[in-house]
Protein backbone atom coordinates (compact mmCIF):
# COMPACT_ATOMS: atom_id res chain seq x y z
CA UNK A 1 0.00 0.00 0.00
CA UNK A 2 1.09 3.43 -1.26
CA UNK A 3 2.05 5.62 1.85
CA UNK A 4 0.96 9.25 1.63
CA UNK A 5 3.29 12.15 1.73
CA UNK A 6 3.26 14.63 4.37
CA UNK A 7 2.07 17.77 3.07
CA UNK A 8 4.08 21.12 3.09
CA UNK A 9 3.10 23.47 6.30
CA UNK A 10 2.76 26.37 4.78
CA UNK A 11 3.32 29.85 6.46
CA UNK A 12 2.06 33.44 5.32
CA UNK A 13 1.00 31.41 1.88
CA UNK A 14 4.99 30.68 1.04
CA UNK A 15 6.54 27.01 1.05
CA UNK A 16 8.36 25.61 3.75
CA UNK A 17 12.13 25.26 3.17
CA UNK A 18 12.98 21.95 1.49
CA UNK A 19 15.57 19.97 3.08
CA UNK A 20 18.29 18.39 1.31
CA UNK A 21 20.01 15.43 2.58
CA UNK A 22 17.75 15.76 5.88
CA UNK A 23 19.32 19.47 6.66
CA UNK A 24 17.25 22.54 5.69
CA UNK A 25 18.80 24.44 3.24
CA UNK A 26 20.03 28.19 3.92
CA UNK A 27 17.05 30.71 4.86
CA UNK A 28 17.24 33.58 2.37
CA UNK A 29 16.75 37.26 3.17
CA UNK A 30 14.14 39.80 1.66
CA UNK A 31 14.44 37.64 -1.47
CA UNK A 32 18.25 37.72 -2.07
CA UNK A 33 20.12 34.52 -2.59
CA UNK A 34 22.18 33.39 0.62
CA UNK A 35 25.95 34.30 -0.34
CA UNK A 36 27.95 31.57 -2.59
CA UNK A 37 30.45 29.64 -0.96
CA UNK A 38 34.21 29.13 -2.12
CA UNK A 39 36.20 26.39 -0.67
CA UNK A 40 33.90 25.91 2.31
CA UNK A 41 34.59 29.57 3.30
CA UNK A 42 32.13 32.49 2.24
CA UNK A 43 32.70 35.24 -0.49
CA UNK A 44 33.99 38.72 0.90
CA UNK A 45 31.65 41.15 1.23
CA UNK A 46 31.91 44.62 -0.60
CA UNK A 47 31.11 47.81 0.45
CA UNK A 48 29.81 50.28 -1.79
CA UNK A 49 30.28 47.70 -4.81
CA UNK A 50 34.56 48.68 -3.57
CA UNK A 51 36.89 45.90 -3.16
CA UNK A 52 38.48 46.14 0.43
CA UNK A 53 41.75 48.16 -0.03
CA UNK A 54 45.39 46.21 -0.69
CA UNK A 55 48.02 46.85 1.27
CA UNK A 56 51.74 47.69 -0.91
CA UNK A 57 54.84 46.29 0.10
CA UNK A 58 53.96 45.62 4.09
CA UNK A 59 53.38 48.89 4.47
CA UNK A 60 50.28 50.54 6.49
CA UNK A 61 47.95 51.64 4.25
CA UNK A 62 47.22 55.20 4.42
CA UNK A 63 44.46 56.79 6.81
CA UNK A 64 41.76 58.93 5.15
CA UNK A 65 42.30 62.13 5.67
CA UNK A 66 39.90 64.46 7.78
CA UNK A 67 37.99 66.61 5.55
CA UNK A 68 35.33 67.04 7.59
CA UNK A 69 33.72 70.81 8.00
CA UNK A 70 35.33 72.52 10.84
CA UNK A 71 38.56 70.24 11.12
CA UNK A 72 41.64 73.03 11.08
CA UNK A 73 43.28 73.49 8.10
CA UNK A 74 46.83 73.00 9.89
CA UNK A 75 46.17 69.78 11.43
CA UNK A 76 45.07 68.46 7.97
CA UNK A 77 48.34 69.69 6.52
CA UNK A 78 50.11 67.72 9.20
CA UNK A 79 48.01 65.04 8.67
CA UNK A 80 49.08 65.09 4.85
CA UNK A 81 52.38 66.15 4.60
CA UNK A 82 53.64 63.11 7.90
CA UNK A 83 51.75 59.86 5.90
CA UNK A 84 53.51 61.36 2.48
CA UNK A 85 56.57 61.34 4.24
CA UNK A 86 56.21 57.94 6.58
CA UNK A 87 55.15 56.48 3.06
CA UNK A 88 58.14 57.59 0.84
CA UNK A 89 60.44 56.49 3.65
CA UNK A 90 59.40 53.04 3.60
CA UNK A 91 58.20 53.28 7.67
CA UNK A 92 55.07 51.87 9.03
CA UNK A 93 53.06 53.21 11.44
CA UNK A 94 54.89 51.25 14.19
CA UNK A 95 58.12 51.84 13.05
CA UNK A 96 58.41 55.94 12.52
CA UNK A 97 56.40 55.81 16.14
CA UNK A 98 59.23 54.14 17.89
CA UNK A 99 61.47 56.27 15.94
CA UNK A 100 59.80 59.58 17.28
CA UNK A 101 59.23 57.88 20.19
CA UNK A 102 55.40 57.93 20.12
CA UNK A 103 52.64 55.65 20.44
CA UNK A 104 51.23 53.91 17.56
CA UNK A 105 47.72 55.14 18.27
CA UNK A 106 48.95 58.78 18.78
CA UNK A 107 50.67 58.12 15.26
CA UNK A 108 47.61 56.87 13.87
CA UNK A 109 45.66 59.65 15.56
CA UNK A 110 47.89 62.31 13.82
CA UNK A 111 47.77 60.94 10.45
CA UNK A 112 44.13 60.93 10.09
CA UNK A 113 43.80 64.62 11.39
CA UNK A 114 42.08 63.53 14.87
CA UNK A 115 44.57 65.19 16.84
CA UNK A 116 46.31 68.56 17.35
CA UNK A 117 49.85 67.60 18.38
CA UNK A 118 52.37 69.85 19.95
CA UNK A 119 55.59 71.34 18.86
CA UNK A 120 57.68 69.05 20.49
CA UNK A 121 55.73 65.91 18.77
CA UNK A 122 56.28 67.50 15.62
CA UNK A 123 60.11 67.88 16.11
CA UNK A 124 60.29 64.24 16.98
CA UNK A 125 58.38 63.12 13.76
CA UNK A 126 60.48 65.56 11.86
CA UNK A 127 63.79 64.53 13.68
CA UNK A 128 62.77 60.60 13.11
CA UNK A 129 62.32 61.30 9.37
CA UNK A 130 65.45 63.28 9.15
CA UNK A 131 63.73 66.65 7.25
CA UNK A 132 63.42 69.92 7.86
CA UNK A 133 60.47 70.79 10.56
CA UNK A 134 59.24 72.82 7.74
CA UNK A 135 58.20 69.61 5.62
CA UNK A 136 55.98 68.45 8.88
CA UNK A 137 53.84 71.87 9.08
CA UNK A 138 54.02 73.55 5.70
CA UNK A 139 50.38 74.06 3.63
CA UNK A 140 50.89 74.08 -0.12
CA UNK A 141 50.90 77.60 -1.12
CA UNK A 142 50.79 79.49 -4.41
CA UNK A 143 54.24 80.72 -5.76
CA UNK A 144 53.10 84.67 -5.36
CA UNK A 145 51.09 85.06 -1.85
CA UNK A 146 50.62 87.38 1.26
CA UNK A 147 51.41 85.67 4.75
CA UNK A 148 48.50 87.75 6.86
CA UNK A 149 49.65 86.68 10.44
CA UNK A 150 46.02 86.55 11.40
CA UNK A 151 45.83 83.70 8.92
CA UNK A 152 48.64 81.38 10.11
CA UNK A 153 48.01 78.98 12.99
CA UNK A 154 49.88 79.25 15.70
CA UNK A 155 52.04 76.08 16.95
CA UNK A 156 51.58 75.79 21.31
CA UNK A 157 54.20 74.05 23.14
CA UNK A 158 53.42 71.35 25.72
CA UNK A 159 55.83 72.01 27.81
CA UNK A 160 56.37 76.34 27.77
CA UNK A 161 53.43 78.06 28.07
CA UNK A 162 53.20 81.12 26.86
CA UNK A 163 55.61 80.30 23.77
CA UNK A 164 53.54 80.39 20.21
CA UNK A 165 55.03 80.00 16.85
CA UNK A 166 53.75 80.93 13.49
CA UNK A 167 55.97 78.75 10.04
CA UNK A 168 55.69 81.85 7.72
CA UNK A 169 57.99 80.62 4.69
CA UNK A 170 60.57 78.10 4.02
CA UNK A 171 62.24 76.94 0.99
CA UNK A 172 63.11 72.74 0.07
CA UNK A 173 65.56 73.92 -2.56
CA UNK A 174 69.45 73.15 -1.94
CA UNK A 175 70.39 75.56 1.34
CA UNK A 176 66.85 75.38 2.57
CA UNK A 177 65.52 77.43 5.68
CA UNK A 178 62.58 78.28 7.71
CA UNK A 179 61.01 81.42 8.42
CA UNK A 180 59.10 81.87 11.55
CA UNK A 181 57.30 84.31 14.32
CA UNK A 182 57.57 83.81 18.16
CA UNK A 183 55.89 84.95 20.33
CA UNK A 184 56.88 84.66 23.66
CA UNK A 185 55.05 85.49 27.24
CA UNK A 186 56.90 87.17 29.94
CA UNK A 187 58.79 84.34 31.96
CA UNK A 188 58.45 82.11 29.04
CA UNK A 189 61.11 79.49 28.78
CA UNK A 190 61.84 77.76 25.24
CA UNK A 191 64.47 74.94 25.80
CA UNK A 192 65.13 73.14 22.46
CA UNK A 193 67.36 70.13 21.51
CA UNK A 194 70.01 70.43 18.85
CA UNK A 195 69.12 70.44 15.28
CA UNK A 196 70.36 68.57 12.39
CA UNK A 197 73.87 69.18 12.22
CA UNK A 198 74.70 72.53 10.31
CA UNK A 199 71.72 74.50 10.99
CA UNK A 200 72.14 78.01 11.88
CA UNK A 201 68.98 79.94 13.56
CA UNK A 202 69.10 83.81 12.99
CA UNK A 203 67.20 85.66 15.34
CA UNK A 204 65.65 89.35 15.22
CA UNK A 205 64.02 90.87 18.00
CA UNK A 206 60.83 93.02 16.88
CA UNK A 207 59.40 93.96 20.35
CA UNK A 208 60.64 93.36 23.81
CA UNK A 209 63.78 91.78 25.57
CA UNK A 210 64.98 87.90 26.10
CA UNK A 211 68.29 86.06 26.56
CA UNK A 212 68.73 83.50 24.12
CA UNK A 213 71.64 81.04 22.28
CA UNK A 214 73.03 78.03 23.05
CA UNK A 215 73.09 77.22 26.78
CA UNK A 216 76.31 77.54 27.09
CA UNK A 217 77.01 81.07 25.88
CA UNK A 218 73.48 82.98 25.70
CA UNK A 219 73.00 86.36 24.94
CA UNK A 220 70.66 89.76 25.73
CA UNK A 221 68.38 91.04 22.97
CA UNK A 222 66.98 93.65 22.75
CA UNK A 223 64.07 94.91 20.18
CA UNK A 224 66.11 95.21 16.89
CA UNK A 225 68.87 92.81 17.58
CA UNK A 226 69.88 90.04 16.01
CA UNK A 227 71.19 86.81 17.19
CA UNK A 228 72.95 84.60 14.66
CA UNK A 229 74.36 80.70 16.25
CA UNK A 230 74.64 77.51 15.62
CA UNK A 231 71.38 75.55 16.45
CA UNK A 232 72.65 72.19 16.32
CA UNK A 233 73.89 72.43 20.37
CA UNK A 234 71.12 72.57 22.94
CA UNK A 235 69.69 76.27 23.09
CA UNK A 236 67.21 78.61 24.52
CA UNK A 237 65.08 81.26 24.59
CA UNK A 238 63.87 83.00 28.00
CA UNK A 239 61.64 86.26 27.43
CA UNK A 240 62.05 89.00 29.97
CA UNK A 241 59.21 90.67 29.39
CA UNK A 242 56.53 90.14 26.61
CA UNK A 243 58.39 89.29 23.38
CA UNK A 244 58.00 89.24 19.69
CA UNK A 245 60.62 87.82 17.24
CA UNK A 246 61.40 86.48 13.98
CA UNK A 247 63.28 83.45 13.73
CA UNK A 248 65.17 82.50 10.18
CA UNK A 249 66.60 78.44 10.61
CA UNK A 250 68.96 77.80 7.90
CA UNK A 251 69.62 74.21 6.95
CA UNK A 252 72.61 73.15 5.16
Amino acid sequence: MEQSRPELARTGGLDAPETTGGREAPETTDGLDAPETTGGREAPETTGGLDAPRTTGGLDAPEPTADAPGVDSFVRAVAANVRTLRMQAGLTLAELASAAGLGKSTLAQLESGKANPSVETLWAIAAALKVPFARIVEEVRPALRVVRAADVPPMHSAETPGWAGRLLAASHARGTFDLYTLDLDHGAVRHADPHHPGVVEHLVVVEGRLRAGPDSDPVLLETGDLLTFGADVPHFYEALETTRCVLLMAYP
